[in-house]
């Protein structure tokens, strides 16, 4: 019995032996490489709260965070421990949507530094506890708005970002076409892409019975604009437009240039046949596509890829001429004098050749890129001639300034 008290004793001991050893563990230092008073941290250790509800930061895919449009208070929370007491933090807000009045405060309740508020950043000390908190006000906002925030430190260092959503609810929009493998993607469907050459838009045919489509264009077609349209659920998630089965001899070429919303194709990707592009804060995006070597009956397909995800397929073959997708006429235009001039109103526009004439002189001639066209006309004062031509449709006007 005494063998086993030992025994006892004995495996007692060196579990106890096993738990005292057990190192407390530190809180991490977030100092920056050779500047030790600087802080390096993860962008993890912010938080912030809008017009006081606290605002979840989501971390699968690209980290993204919601705040309501009625916000007009944002309080950021630096929390980086006790290791971190006395370092000097620096959180930038970017790419800033246009429109937003987008104010880093500093005063009693705002401890960021005043010279680094100018810049769209807070330069603050972090107290002995490693936190510092500071806000921003916010103005002027509509759904779709974003901004973005991450830490910068010496050396060119950064860290991870944030992007920023405004909604309605100040929660994330329901999106039912994201991809369910990762909500940073959308997987949507074919019929969200559409694409024009010069001469308008391309109809495609009504899907077959494994639910593809075909579309027939010109020869002479080489440069195509393509566009995926969907809503503000969308907003700042990104599509993958895949180019594949291109025929033998026919080139394709997707640009990589900057689109409205500060992004173009990813240049990996379109090296590959295809266009990775964030969409903006209506969730559509815009590229354009070149060709060469168009000869009759050649062909490529298009398809939308997503995580996990494949979408039905267009094919688009190379033929005399291209079939076009029938347009709304437009509404017949509105001419109204306003100080110093006329202004010209069209509804269902986009698509539309629309020129305007001036007492005999064609003053603009332009395709019309939106449903909503609108133009103001400097004028004498007296009686003048105006005319308007939609297409082929002529309208006479004879305002009196």
């Amino acid at each position: 019995m005494r063998k086993v008290q030992i025994a006892l004793f004995s495996i007692l001991t060196v579990l106890l032996s096993a738990v005292v050893a057990q190192p407390i563990q530190a809180a991490p230092s977030y100092a920056c490489t050779n500047f030790n008073s600087q802080l390096c941290a993860p962008i993890s250790v912010v938080s912030f709260e809008s017009n006081v509800a606290s605002s979840p930061i989501s971390t699968g895919g690209e980290a993204k965070a919601y705040a309501s449009t009625s916000t007009s208070k944002i309080t950021f929370t630096i929390d980086a421990d006790t290791a971190n007491a006395g370092k000097t933090a620096t959180l930038q807000f970017f790419d800033i949507s246009a429109g937003i009045k987008f104010l880093v405060r500093s005063n009693q309740e705002s401890a960021c530094a005043a010279g680094s508020t100018i810049q769209k950043e807070c330069v603050i000390t972090l107290d002995s506890n490693g936190e510092a908190s500071f806000f921003v006000n916010t103005i002027n906002v509509t759904a779709g708005m974003q901004f973005q925030y991450k830490f910068v430190g010496p050396e060119a260092w950064t860290s991870g970002t944030v992007r920023t959503i405004f909604t309605t609810t100040g929660a994330a929009p329901v999106a039912p076409q994201a991809c369910v493998a990762n909500q940073s993607q959308v997987c949507g469907l074919i019929s969200n892409v559409s694409f024009s050459d010069d001469g308008g838009k391309i109809a495609t045919t009504t899907p077959d019975s494994s639910g593809n489509a075909k579309a027939t264009l010109a020869k002479a077609s080489d440069l195509l604009l393509f566009s995926y349209r969907s809503d503000s659920s969308y907003a700042f998630k990104y599509i993958y437009v895949d180019f594949h089965n291109i025929s033998v001899g026919l080139t394709l070429q997707v640009d990589t240039s900057l689109s409205s919303n500060g992004a173009g194709c990813d240049r990996t990707v379109a090296s590959a046949k295809g266009c990775y592009m964030l969409l903006d804060s209506d969730g559509s995006a815009d590229f354009y596509v070149t060709l060469s070597g168009s000869e009759l009956n050649r062909s490529f397909n298009y398809k939308l890829n997503g995580a996990g995800y494949t979408s039905k397929l267009v094919t688009v073959t190379i033929a005399n001429k291209s079939i076009f997708a029938k347009v709304p006429a437009a509404d017949a235009p509105k001419l109204t004098v306003v100080a110093g001039g006329v202004q010209l109103d069209v509804k269902n526009a986009k698509g539309k050749k629309v020129s305007l004439f001036v007492n005999g002189k064609t003053l603009m001639s332009s395709r019309a890129s939106s449903n909503a066209f609108s133009f103001v006309v400097p004028l004498s004062r007296g009686s003048h001639k105006v005319s308007v031509k939609i297409d082929t449709k002529t309208y006479n006007f004879k305002p009196k300034v």
